[in-house]
């Protein structure tokens, strides 16, 4: 099993869901590869009750039941406290779930693997990226186009390949987390601490921007030709909130969502959402029309002008 491929996923357990969905994804476009499939989780906000996180890993392994394919659950709970004190955030947030993935090091046999974030979706046979020679680098990175407000250089951490065993060897878990301690607070959380450590010891390997694409930042390539397609919230809303469908490619997530046990999940989820989102904007127009009713007459005329 050490020959196959291997791909990870770190997130609380109300995403192992849209996990599911990109793991299809990398699946489906296989040949005979083998391949592992590890899922690591912590209920860092206690939102999810034991039952439905049993329910949720049942329906998954019954998902992937191929000889192929080996699921891996890996309950982080009670280790995440070895992360505390770091000081990348996202928005303002410290959230430990953007550093699941550092714990890879203690729980998988392997010497290396791909961490995918769960608004991917692989559109390529996945081994093309886990076959890359990344020599003697710590770990493999894009440089998708968008980020150049944080450095020319900066790397996203959607998709990474961890060198598992020089990541051990050279004890790098340990001295990355002192080195986080010593940053400010920051946004962009794990990936920028991945960026500021390995950068200046010339461990990161880049390879190319096709295998972390977000595909509304490149309207001239067809989605076809995009190898890992990256929905980032940063700028567009995830295909599974996308409403208007104002995420390029979306039609591709939902793709690979229909062959999950989680599709009618997603349906309910964007409808439900739907519904909140009329009942809010009525409410309000209610209570602006009756307080504020020169503030509807002027919101009316700026909506007919600006159409």
């Amino acid at each position: 099993m050490r020959n196959n491929i291997n791909i990870m996923f770190a997130v609380t357990p109300d995403y192992l869901k849209y996990a599911t969905v990109t793991a299809m994804s990398a699946v489906k476009n296989l040949k005979n590869e083998k391949i592992n499939i590890h899922f690591l989780y912590a209920d860092i906000y206690n939102k999810i009750s034991s039952i439905n996180i049993f329910n949720y890993t049942e329906s998954i392994k019954n998902t992937f039941c191929n000889k192929n394919i080996n699921i891996y659950f890996y309950d982080c709970s009670s280790m995440i406290q070895i992360l505390d004190g770091q000081n990348m955030g996202m928005w303002g947030e410290i959230s430990l779930s953007h550093y699941l993935y550092f714990l890879a090091e203690k729980l998988i046999d392997a010497e290396k693997v791909i961490y995918l974030d769960t608004d991917t979706i692989v559109n390529c046979n996945i081994s093309n990226i886990y076959n890359i020679d990344i020599k003697d680098n710590v770990v493999a990175m894009a440089k998708p186009s968008g980020l150049e407000s944080m450095g020319k250089d900066v790397s996203n951490a959607g998709v990474v390949m961890i060198n598992l065993k020089k990541w051990k060897n050279e004890k790098i878990l340990d001295d990355i987390l002192k080195f986080g301690k010593t940053l400010k607070k920051s946004n962009f959380c794990a990936q920028a601490l991945l960026h500021y450590y390995l950068k200046g010891r010339n461990l990161i390997y880049y390879f190319d921007a096709e295998y972390n694409i977000f595909p509304h930042m490149y309207i001239e390539k067809d989605i076809s030709s995009m190898k890992i397609l990256h929905y980032t919230g940063y700028t567009h809303c995830r295909p599974w909130r996308d409403i208007d469908h104002c995420q390029r490619g979306s039609d591709l997530w939902w793709k690979y969502a229909r062959e999950t046990p989680f599709y009618e999940d997603f349906i309910y989820d964007i409808i439900d959402r739907k519904i909140d989102e009329c009942i809010l904007t009525t409410t309000l127009k209610y209570k602006l029309k009756k307080k504020f009713p020169k503030l509807v007459k002027i919101y009316r005329y700026i909506k007919k002008f600006y159409k």
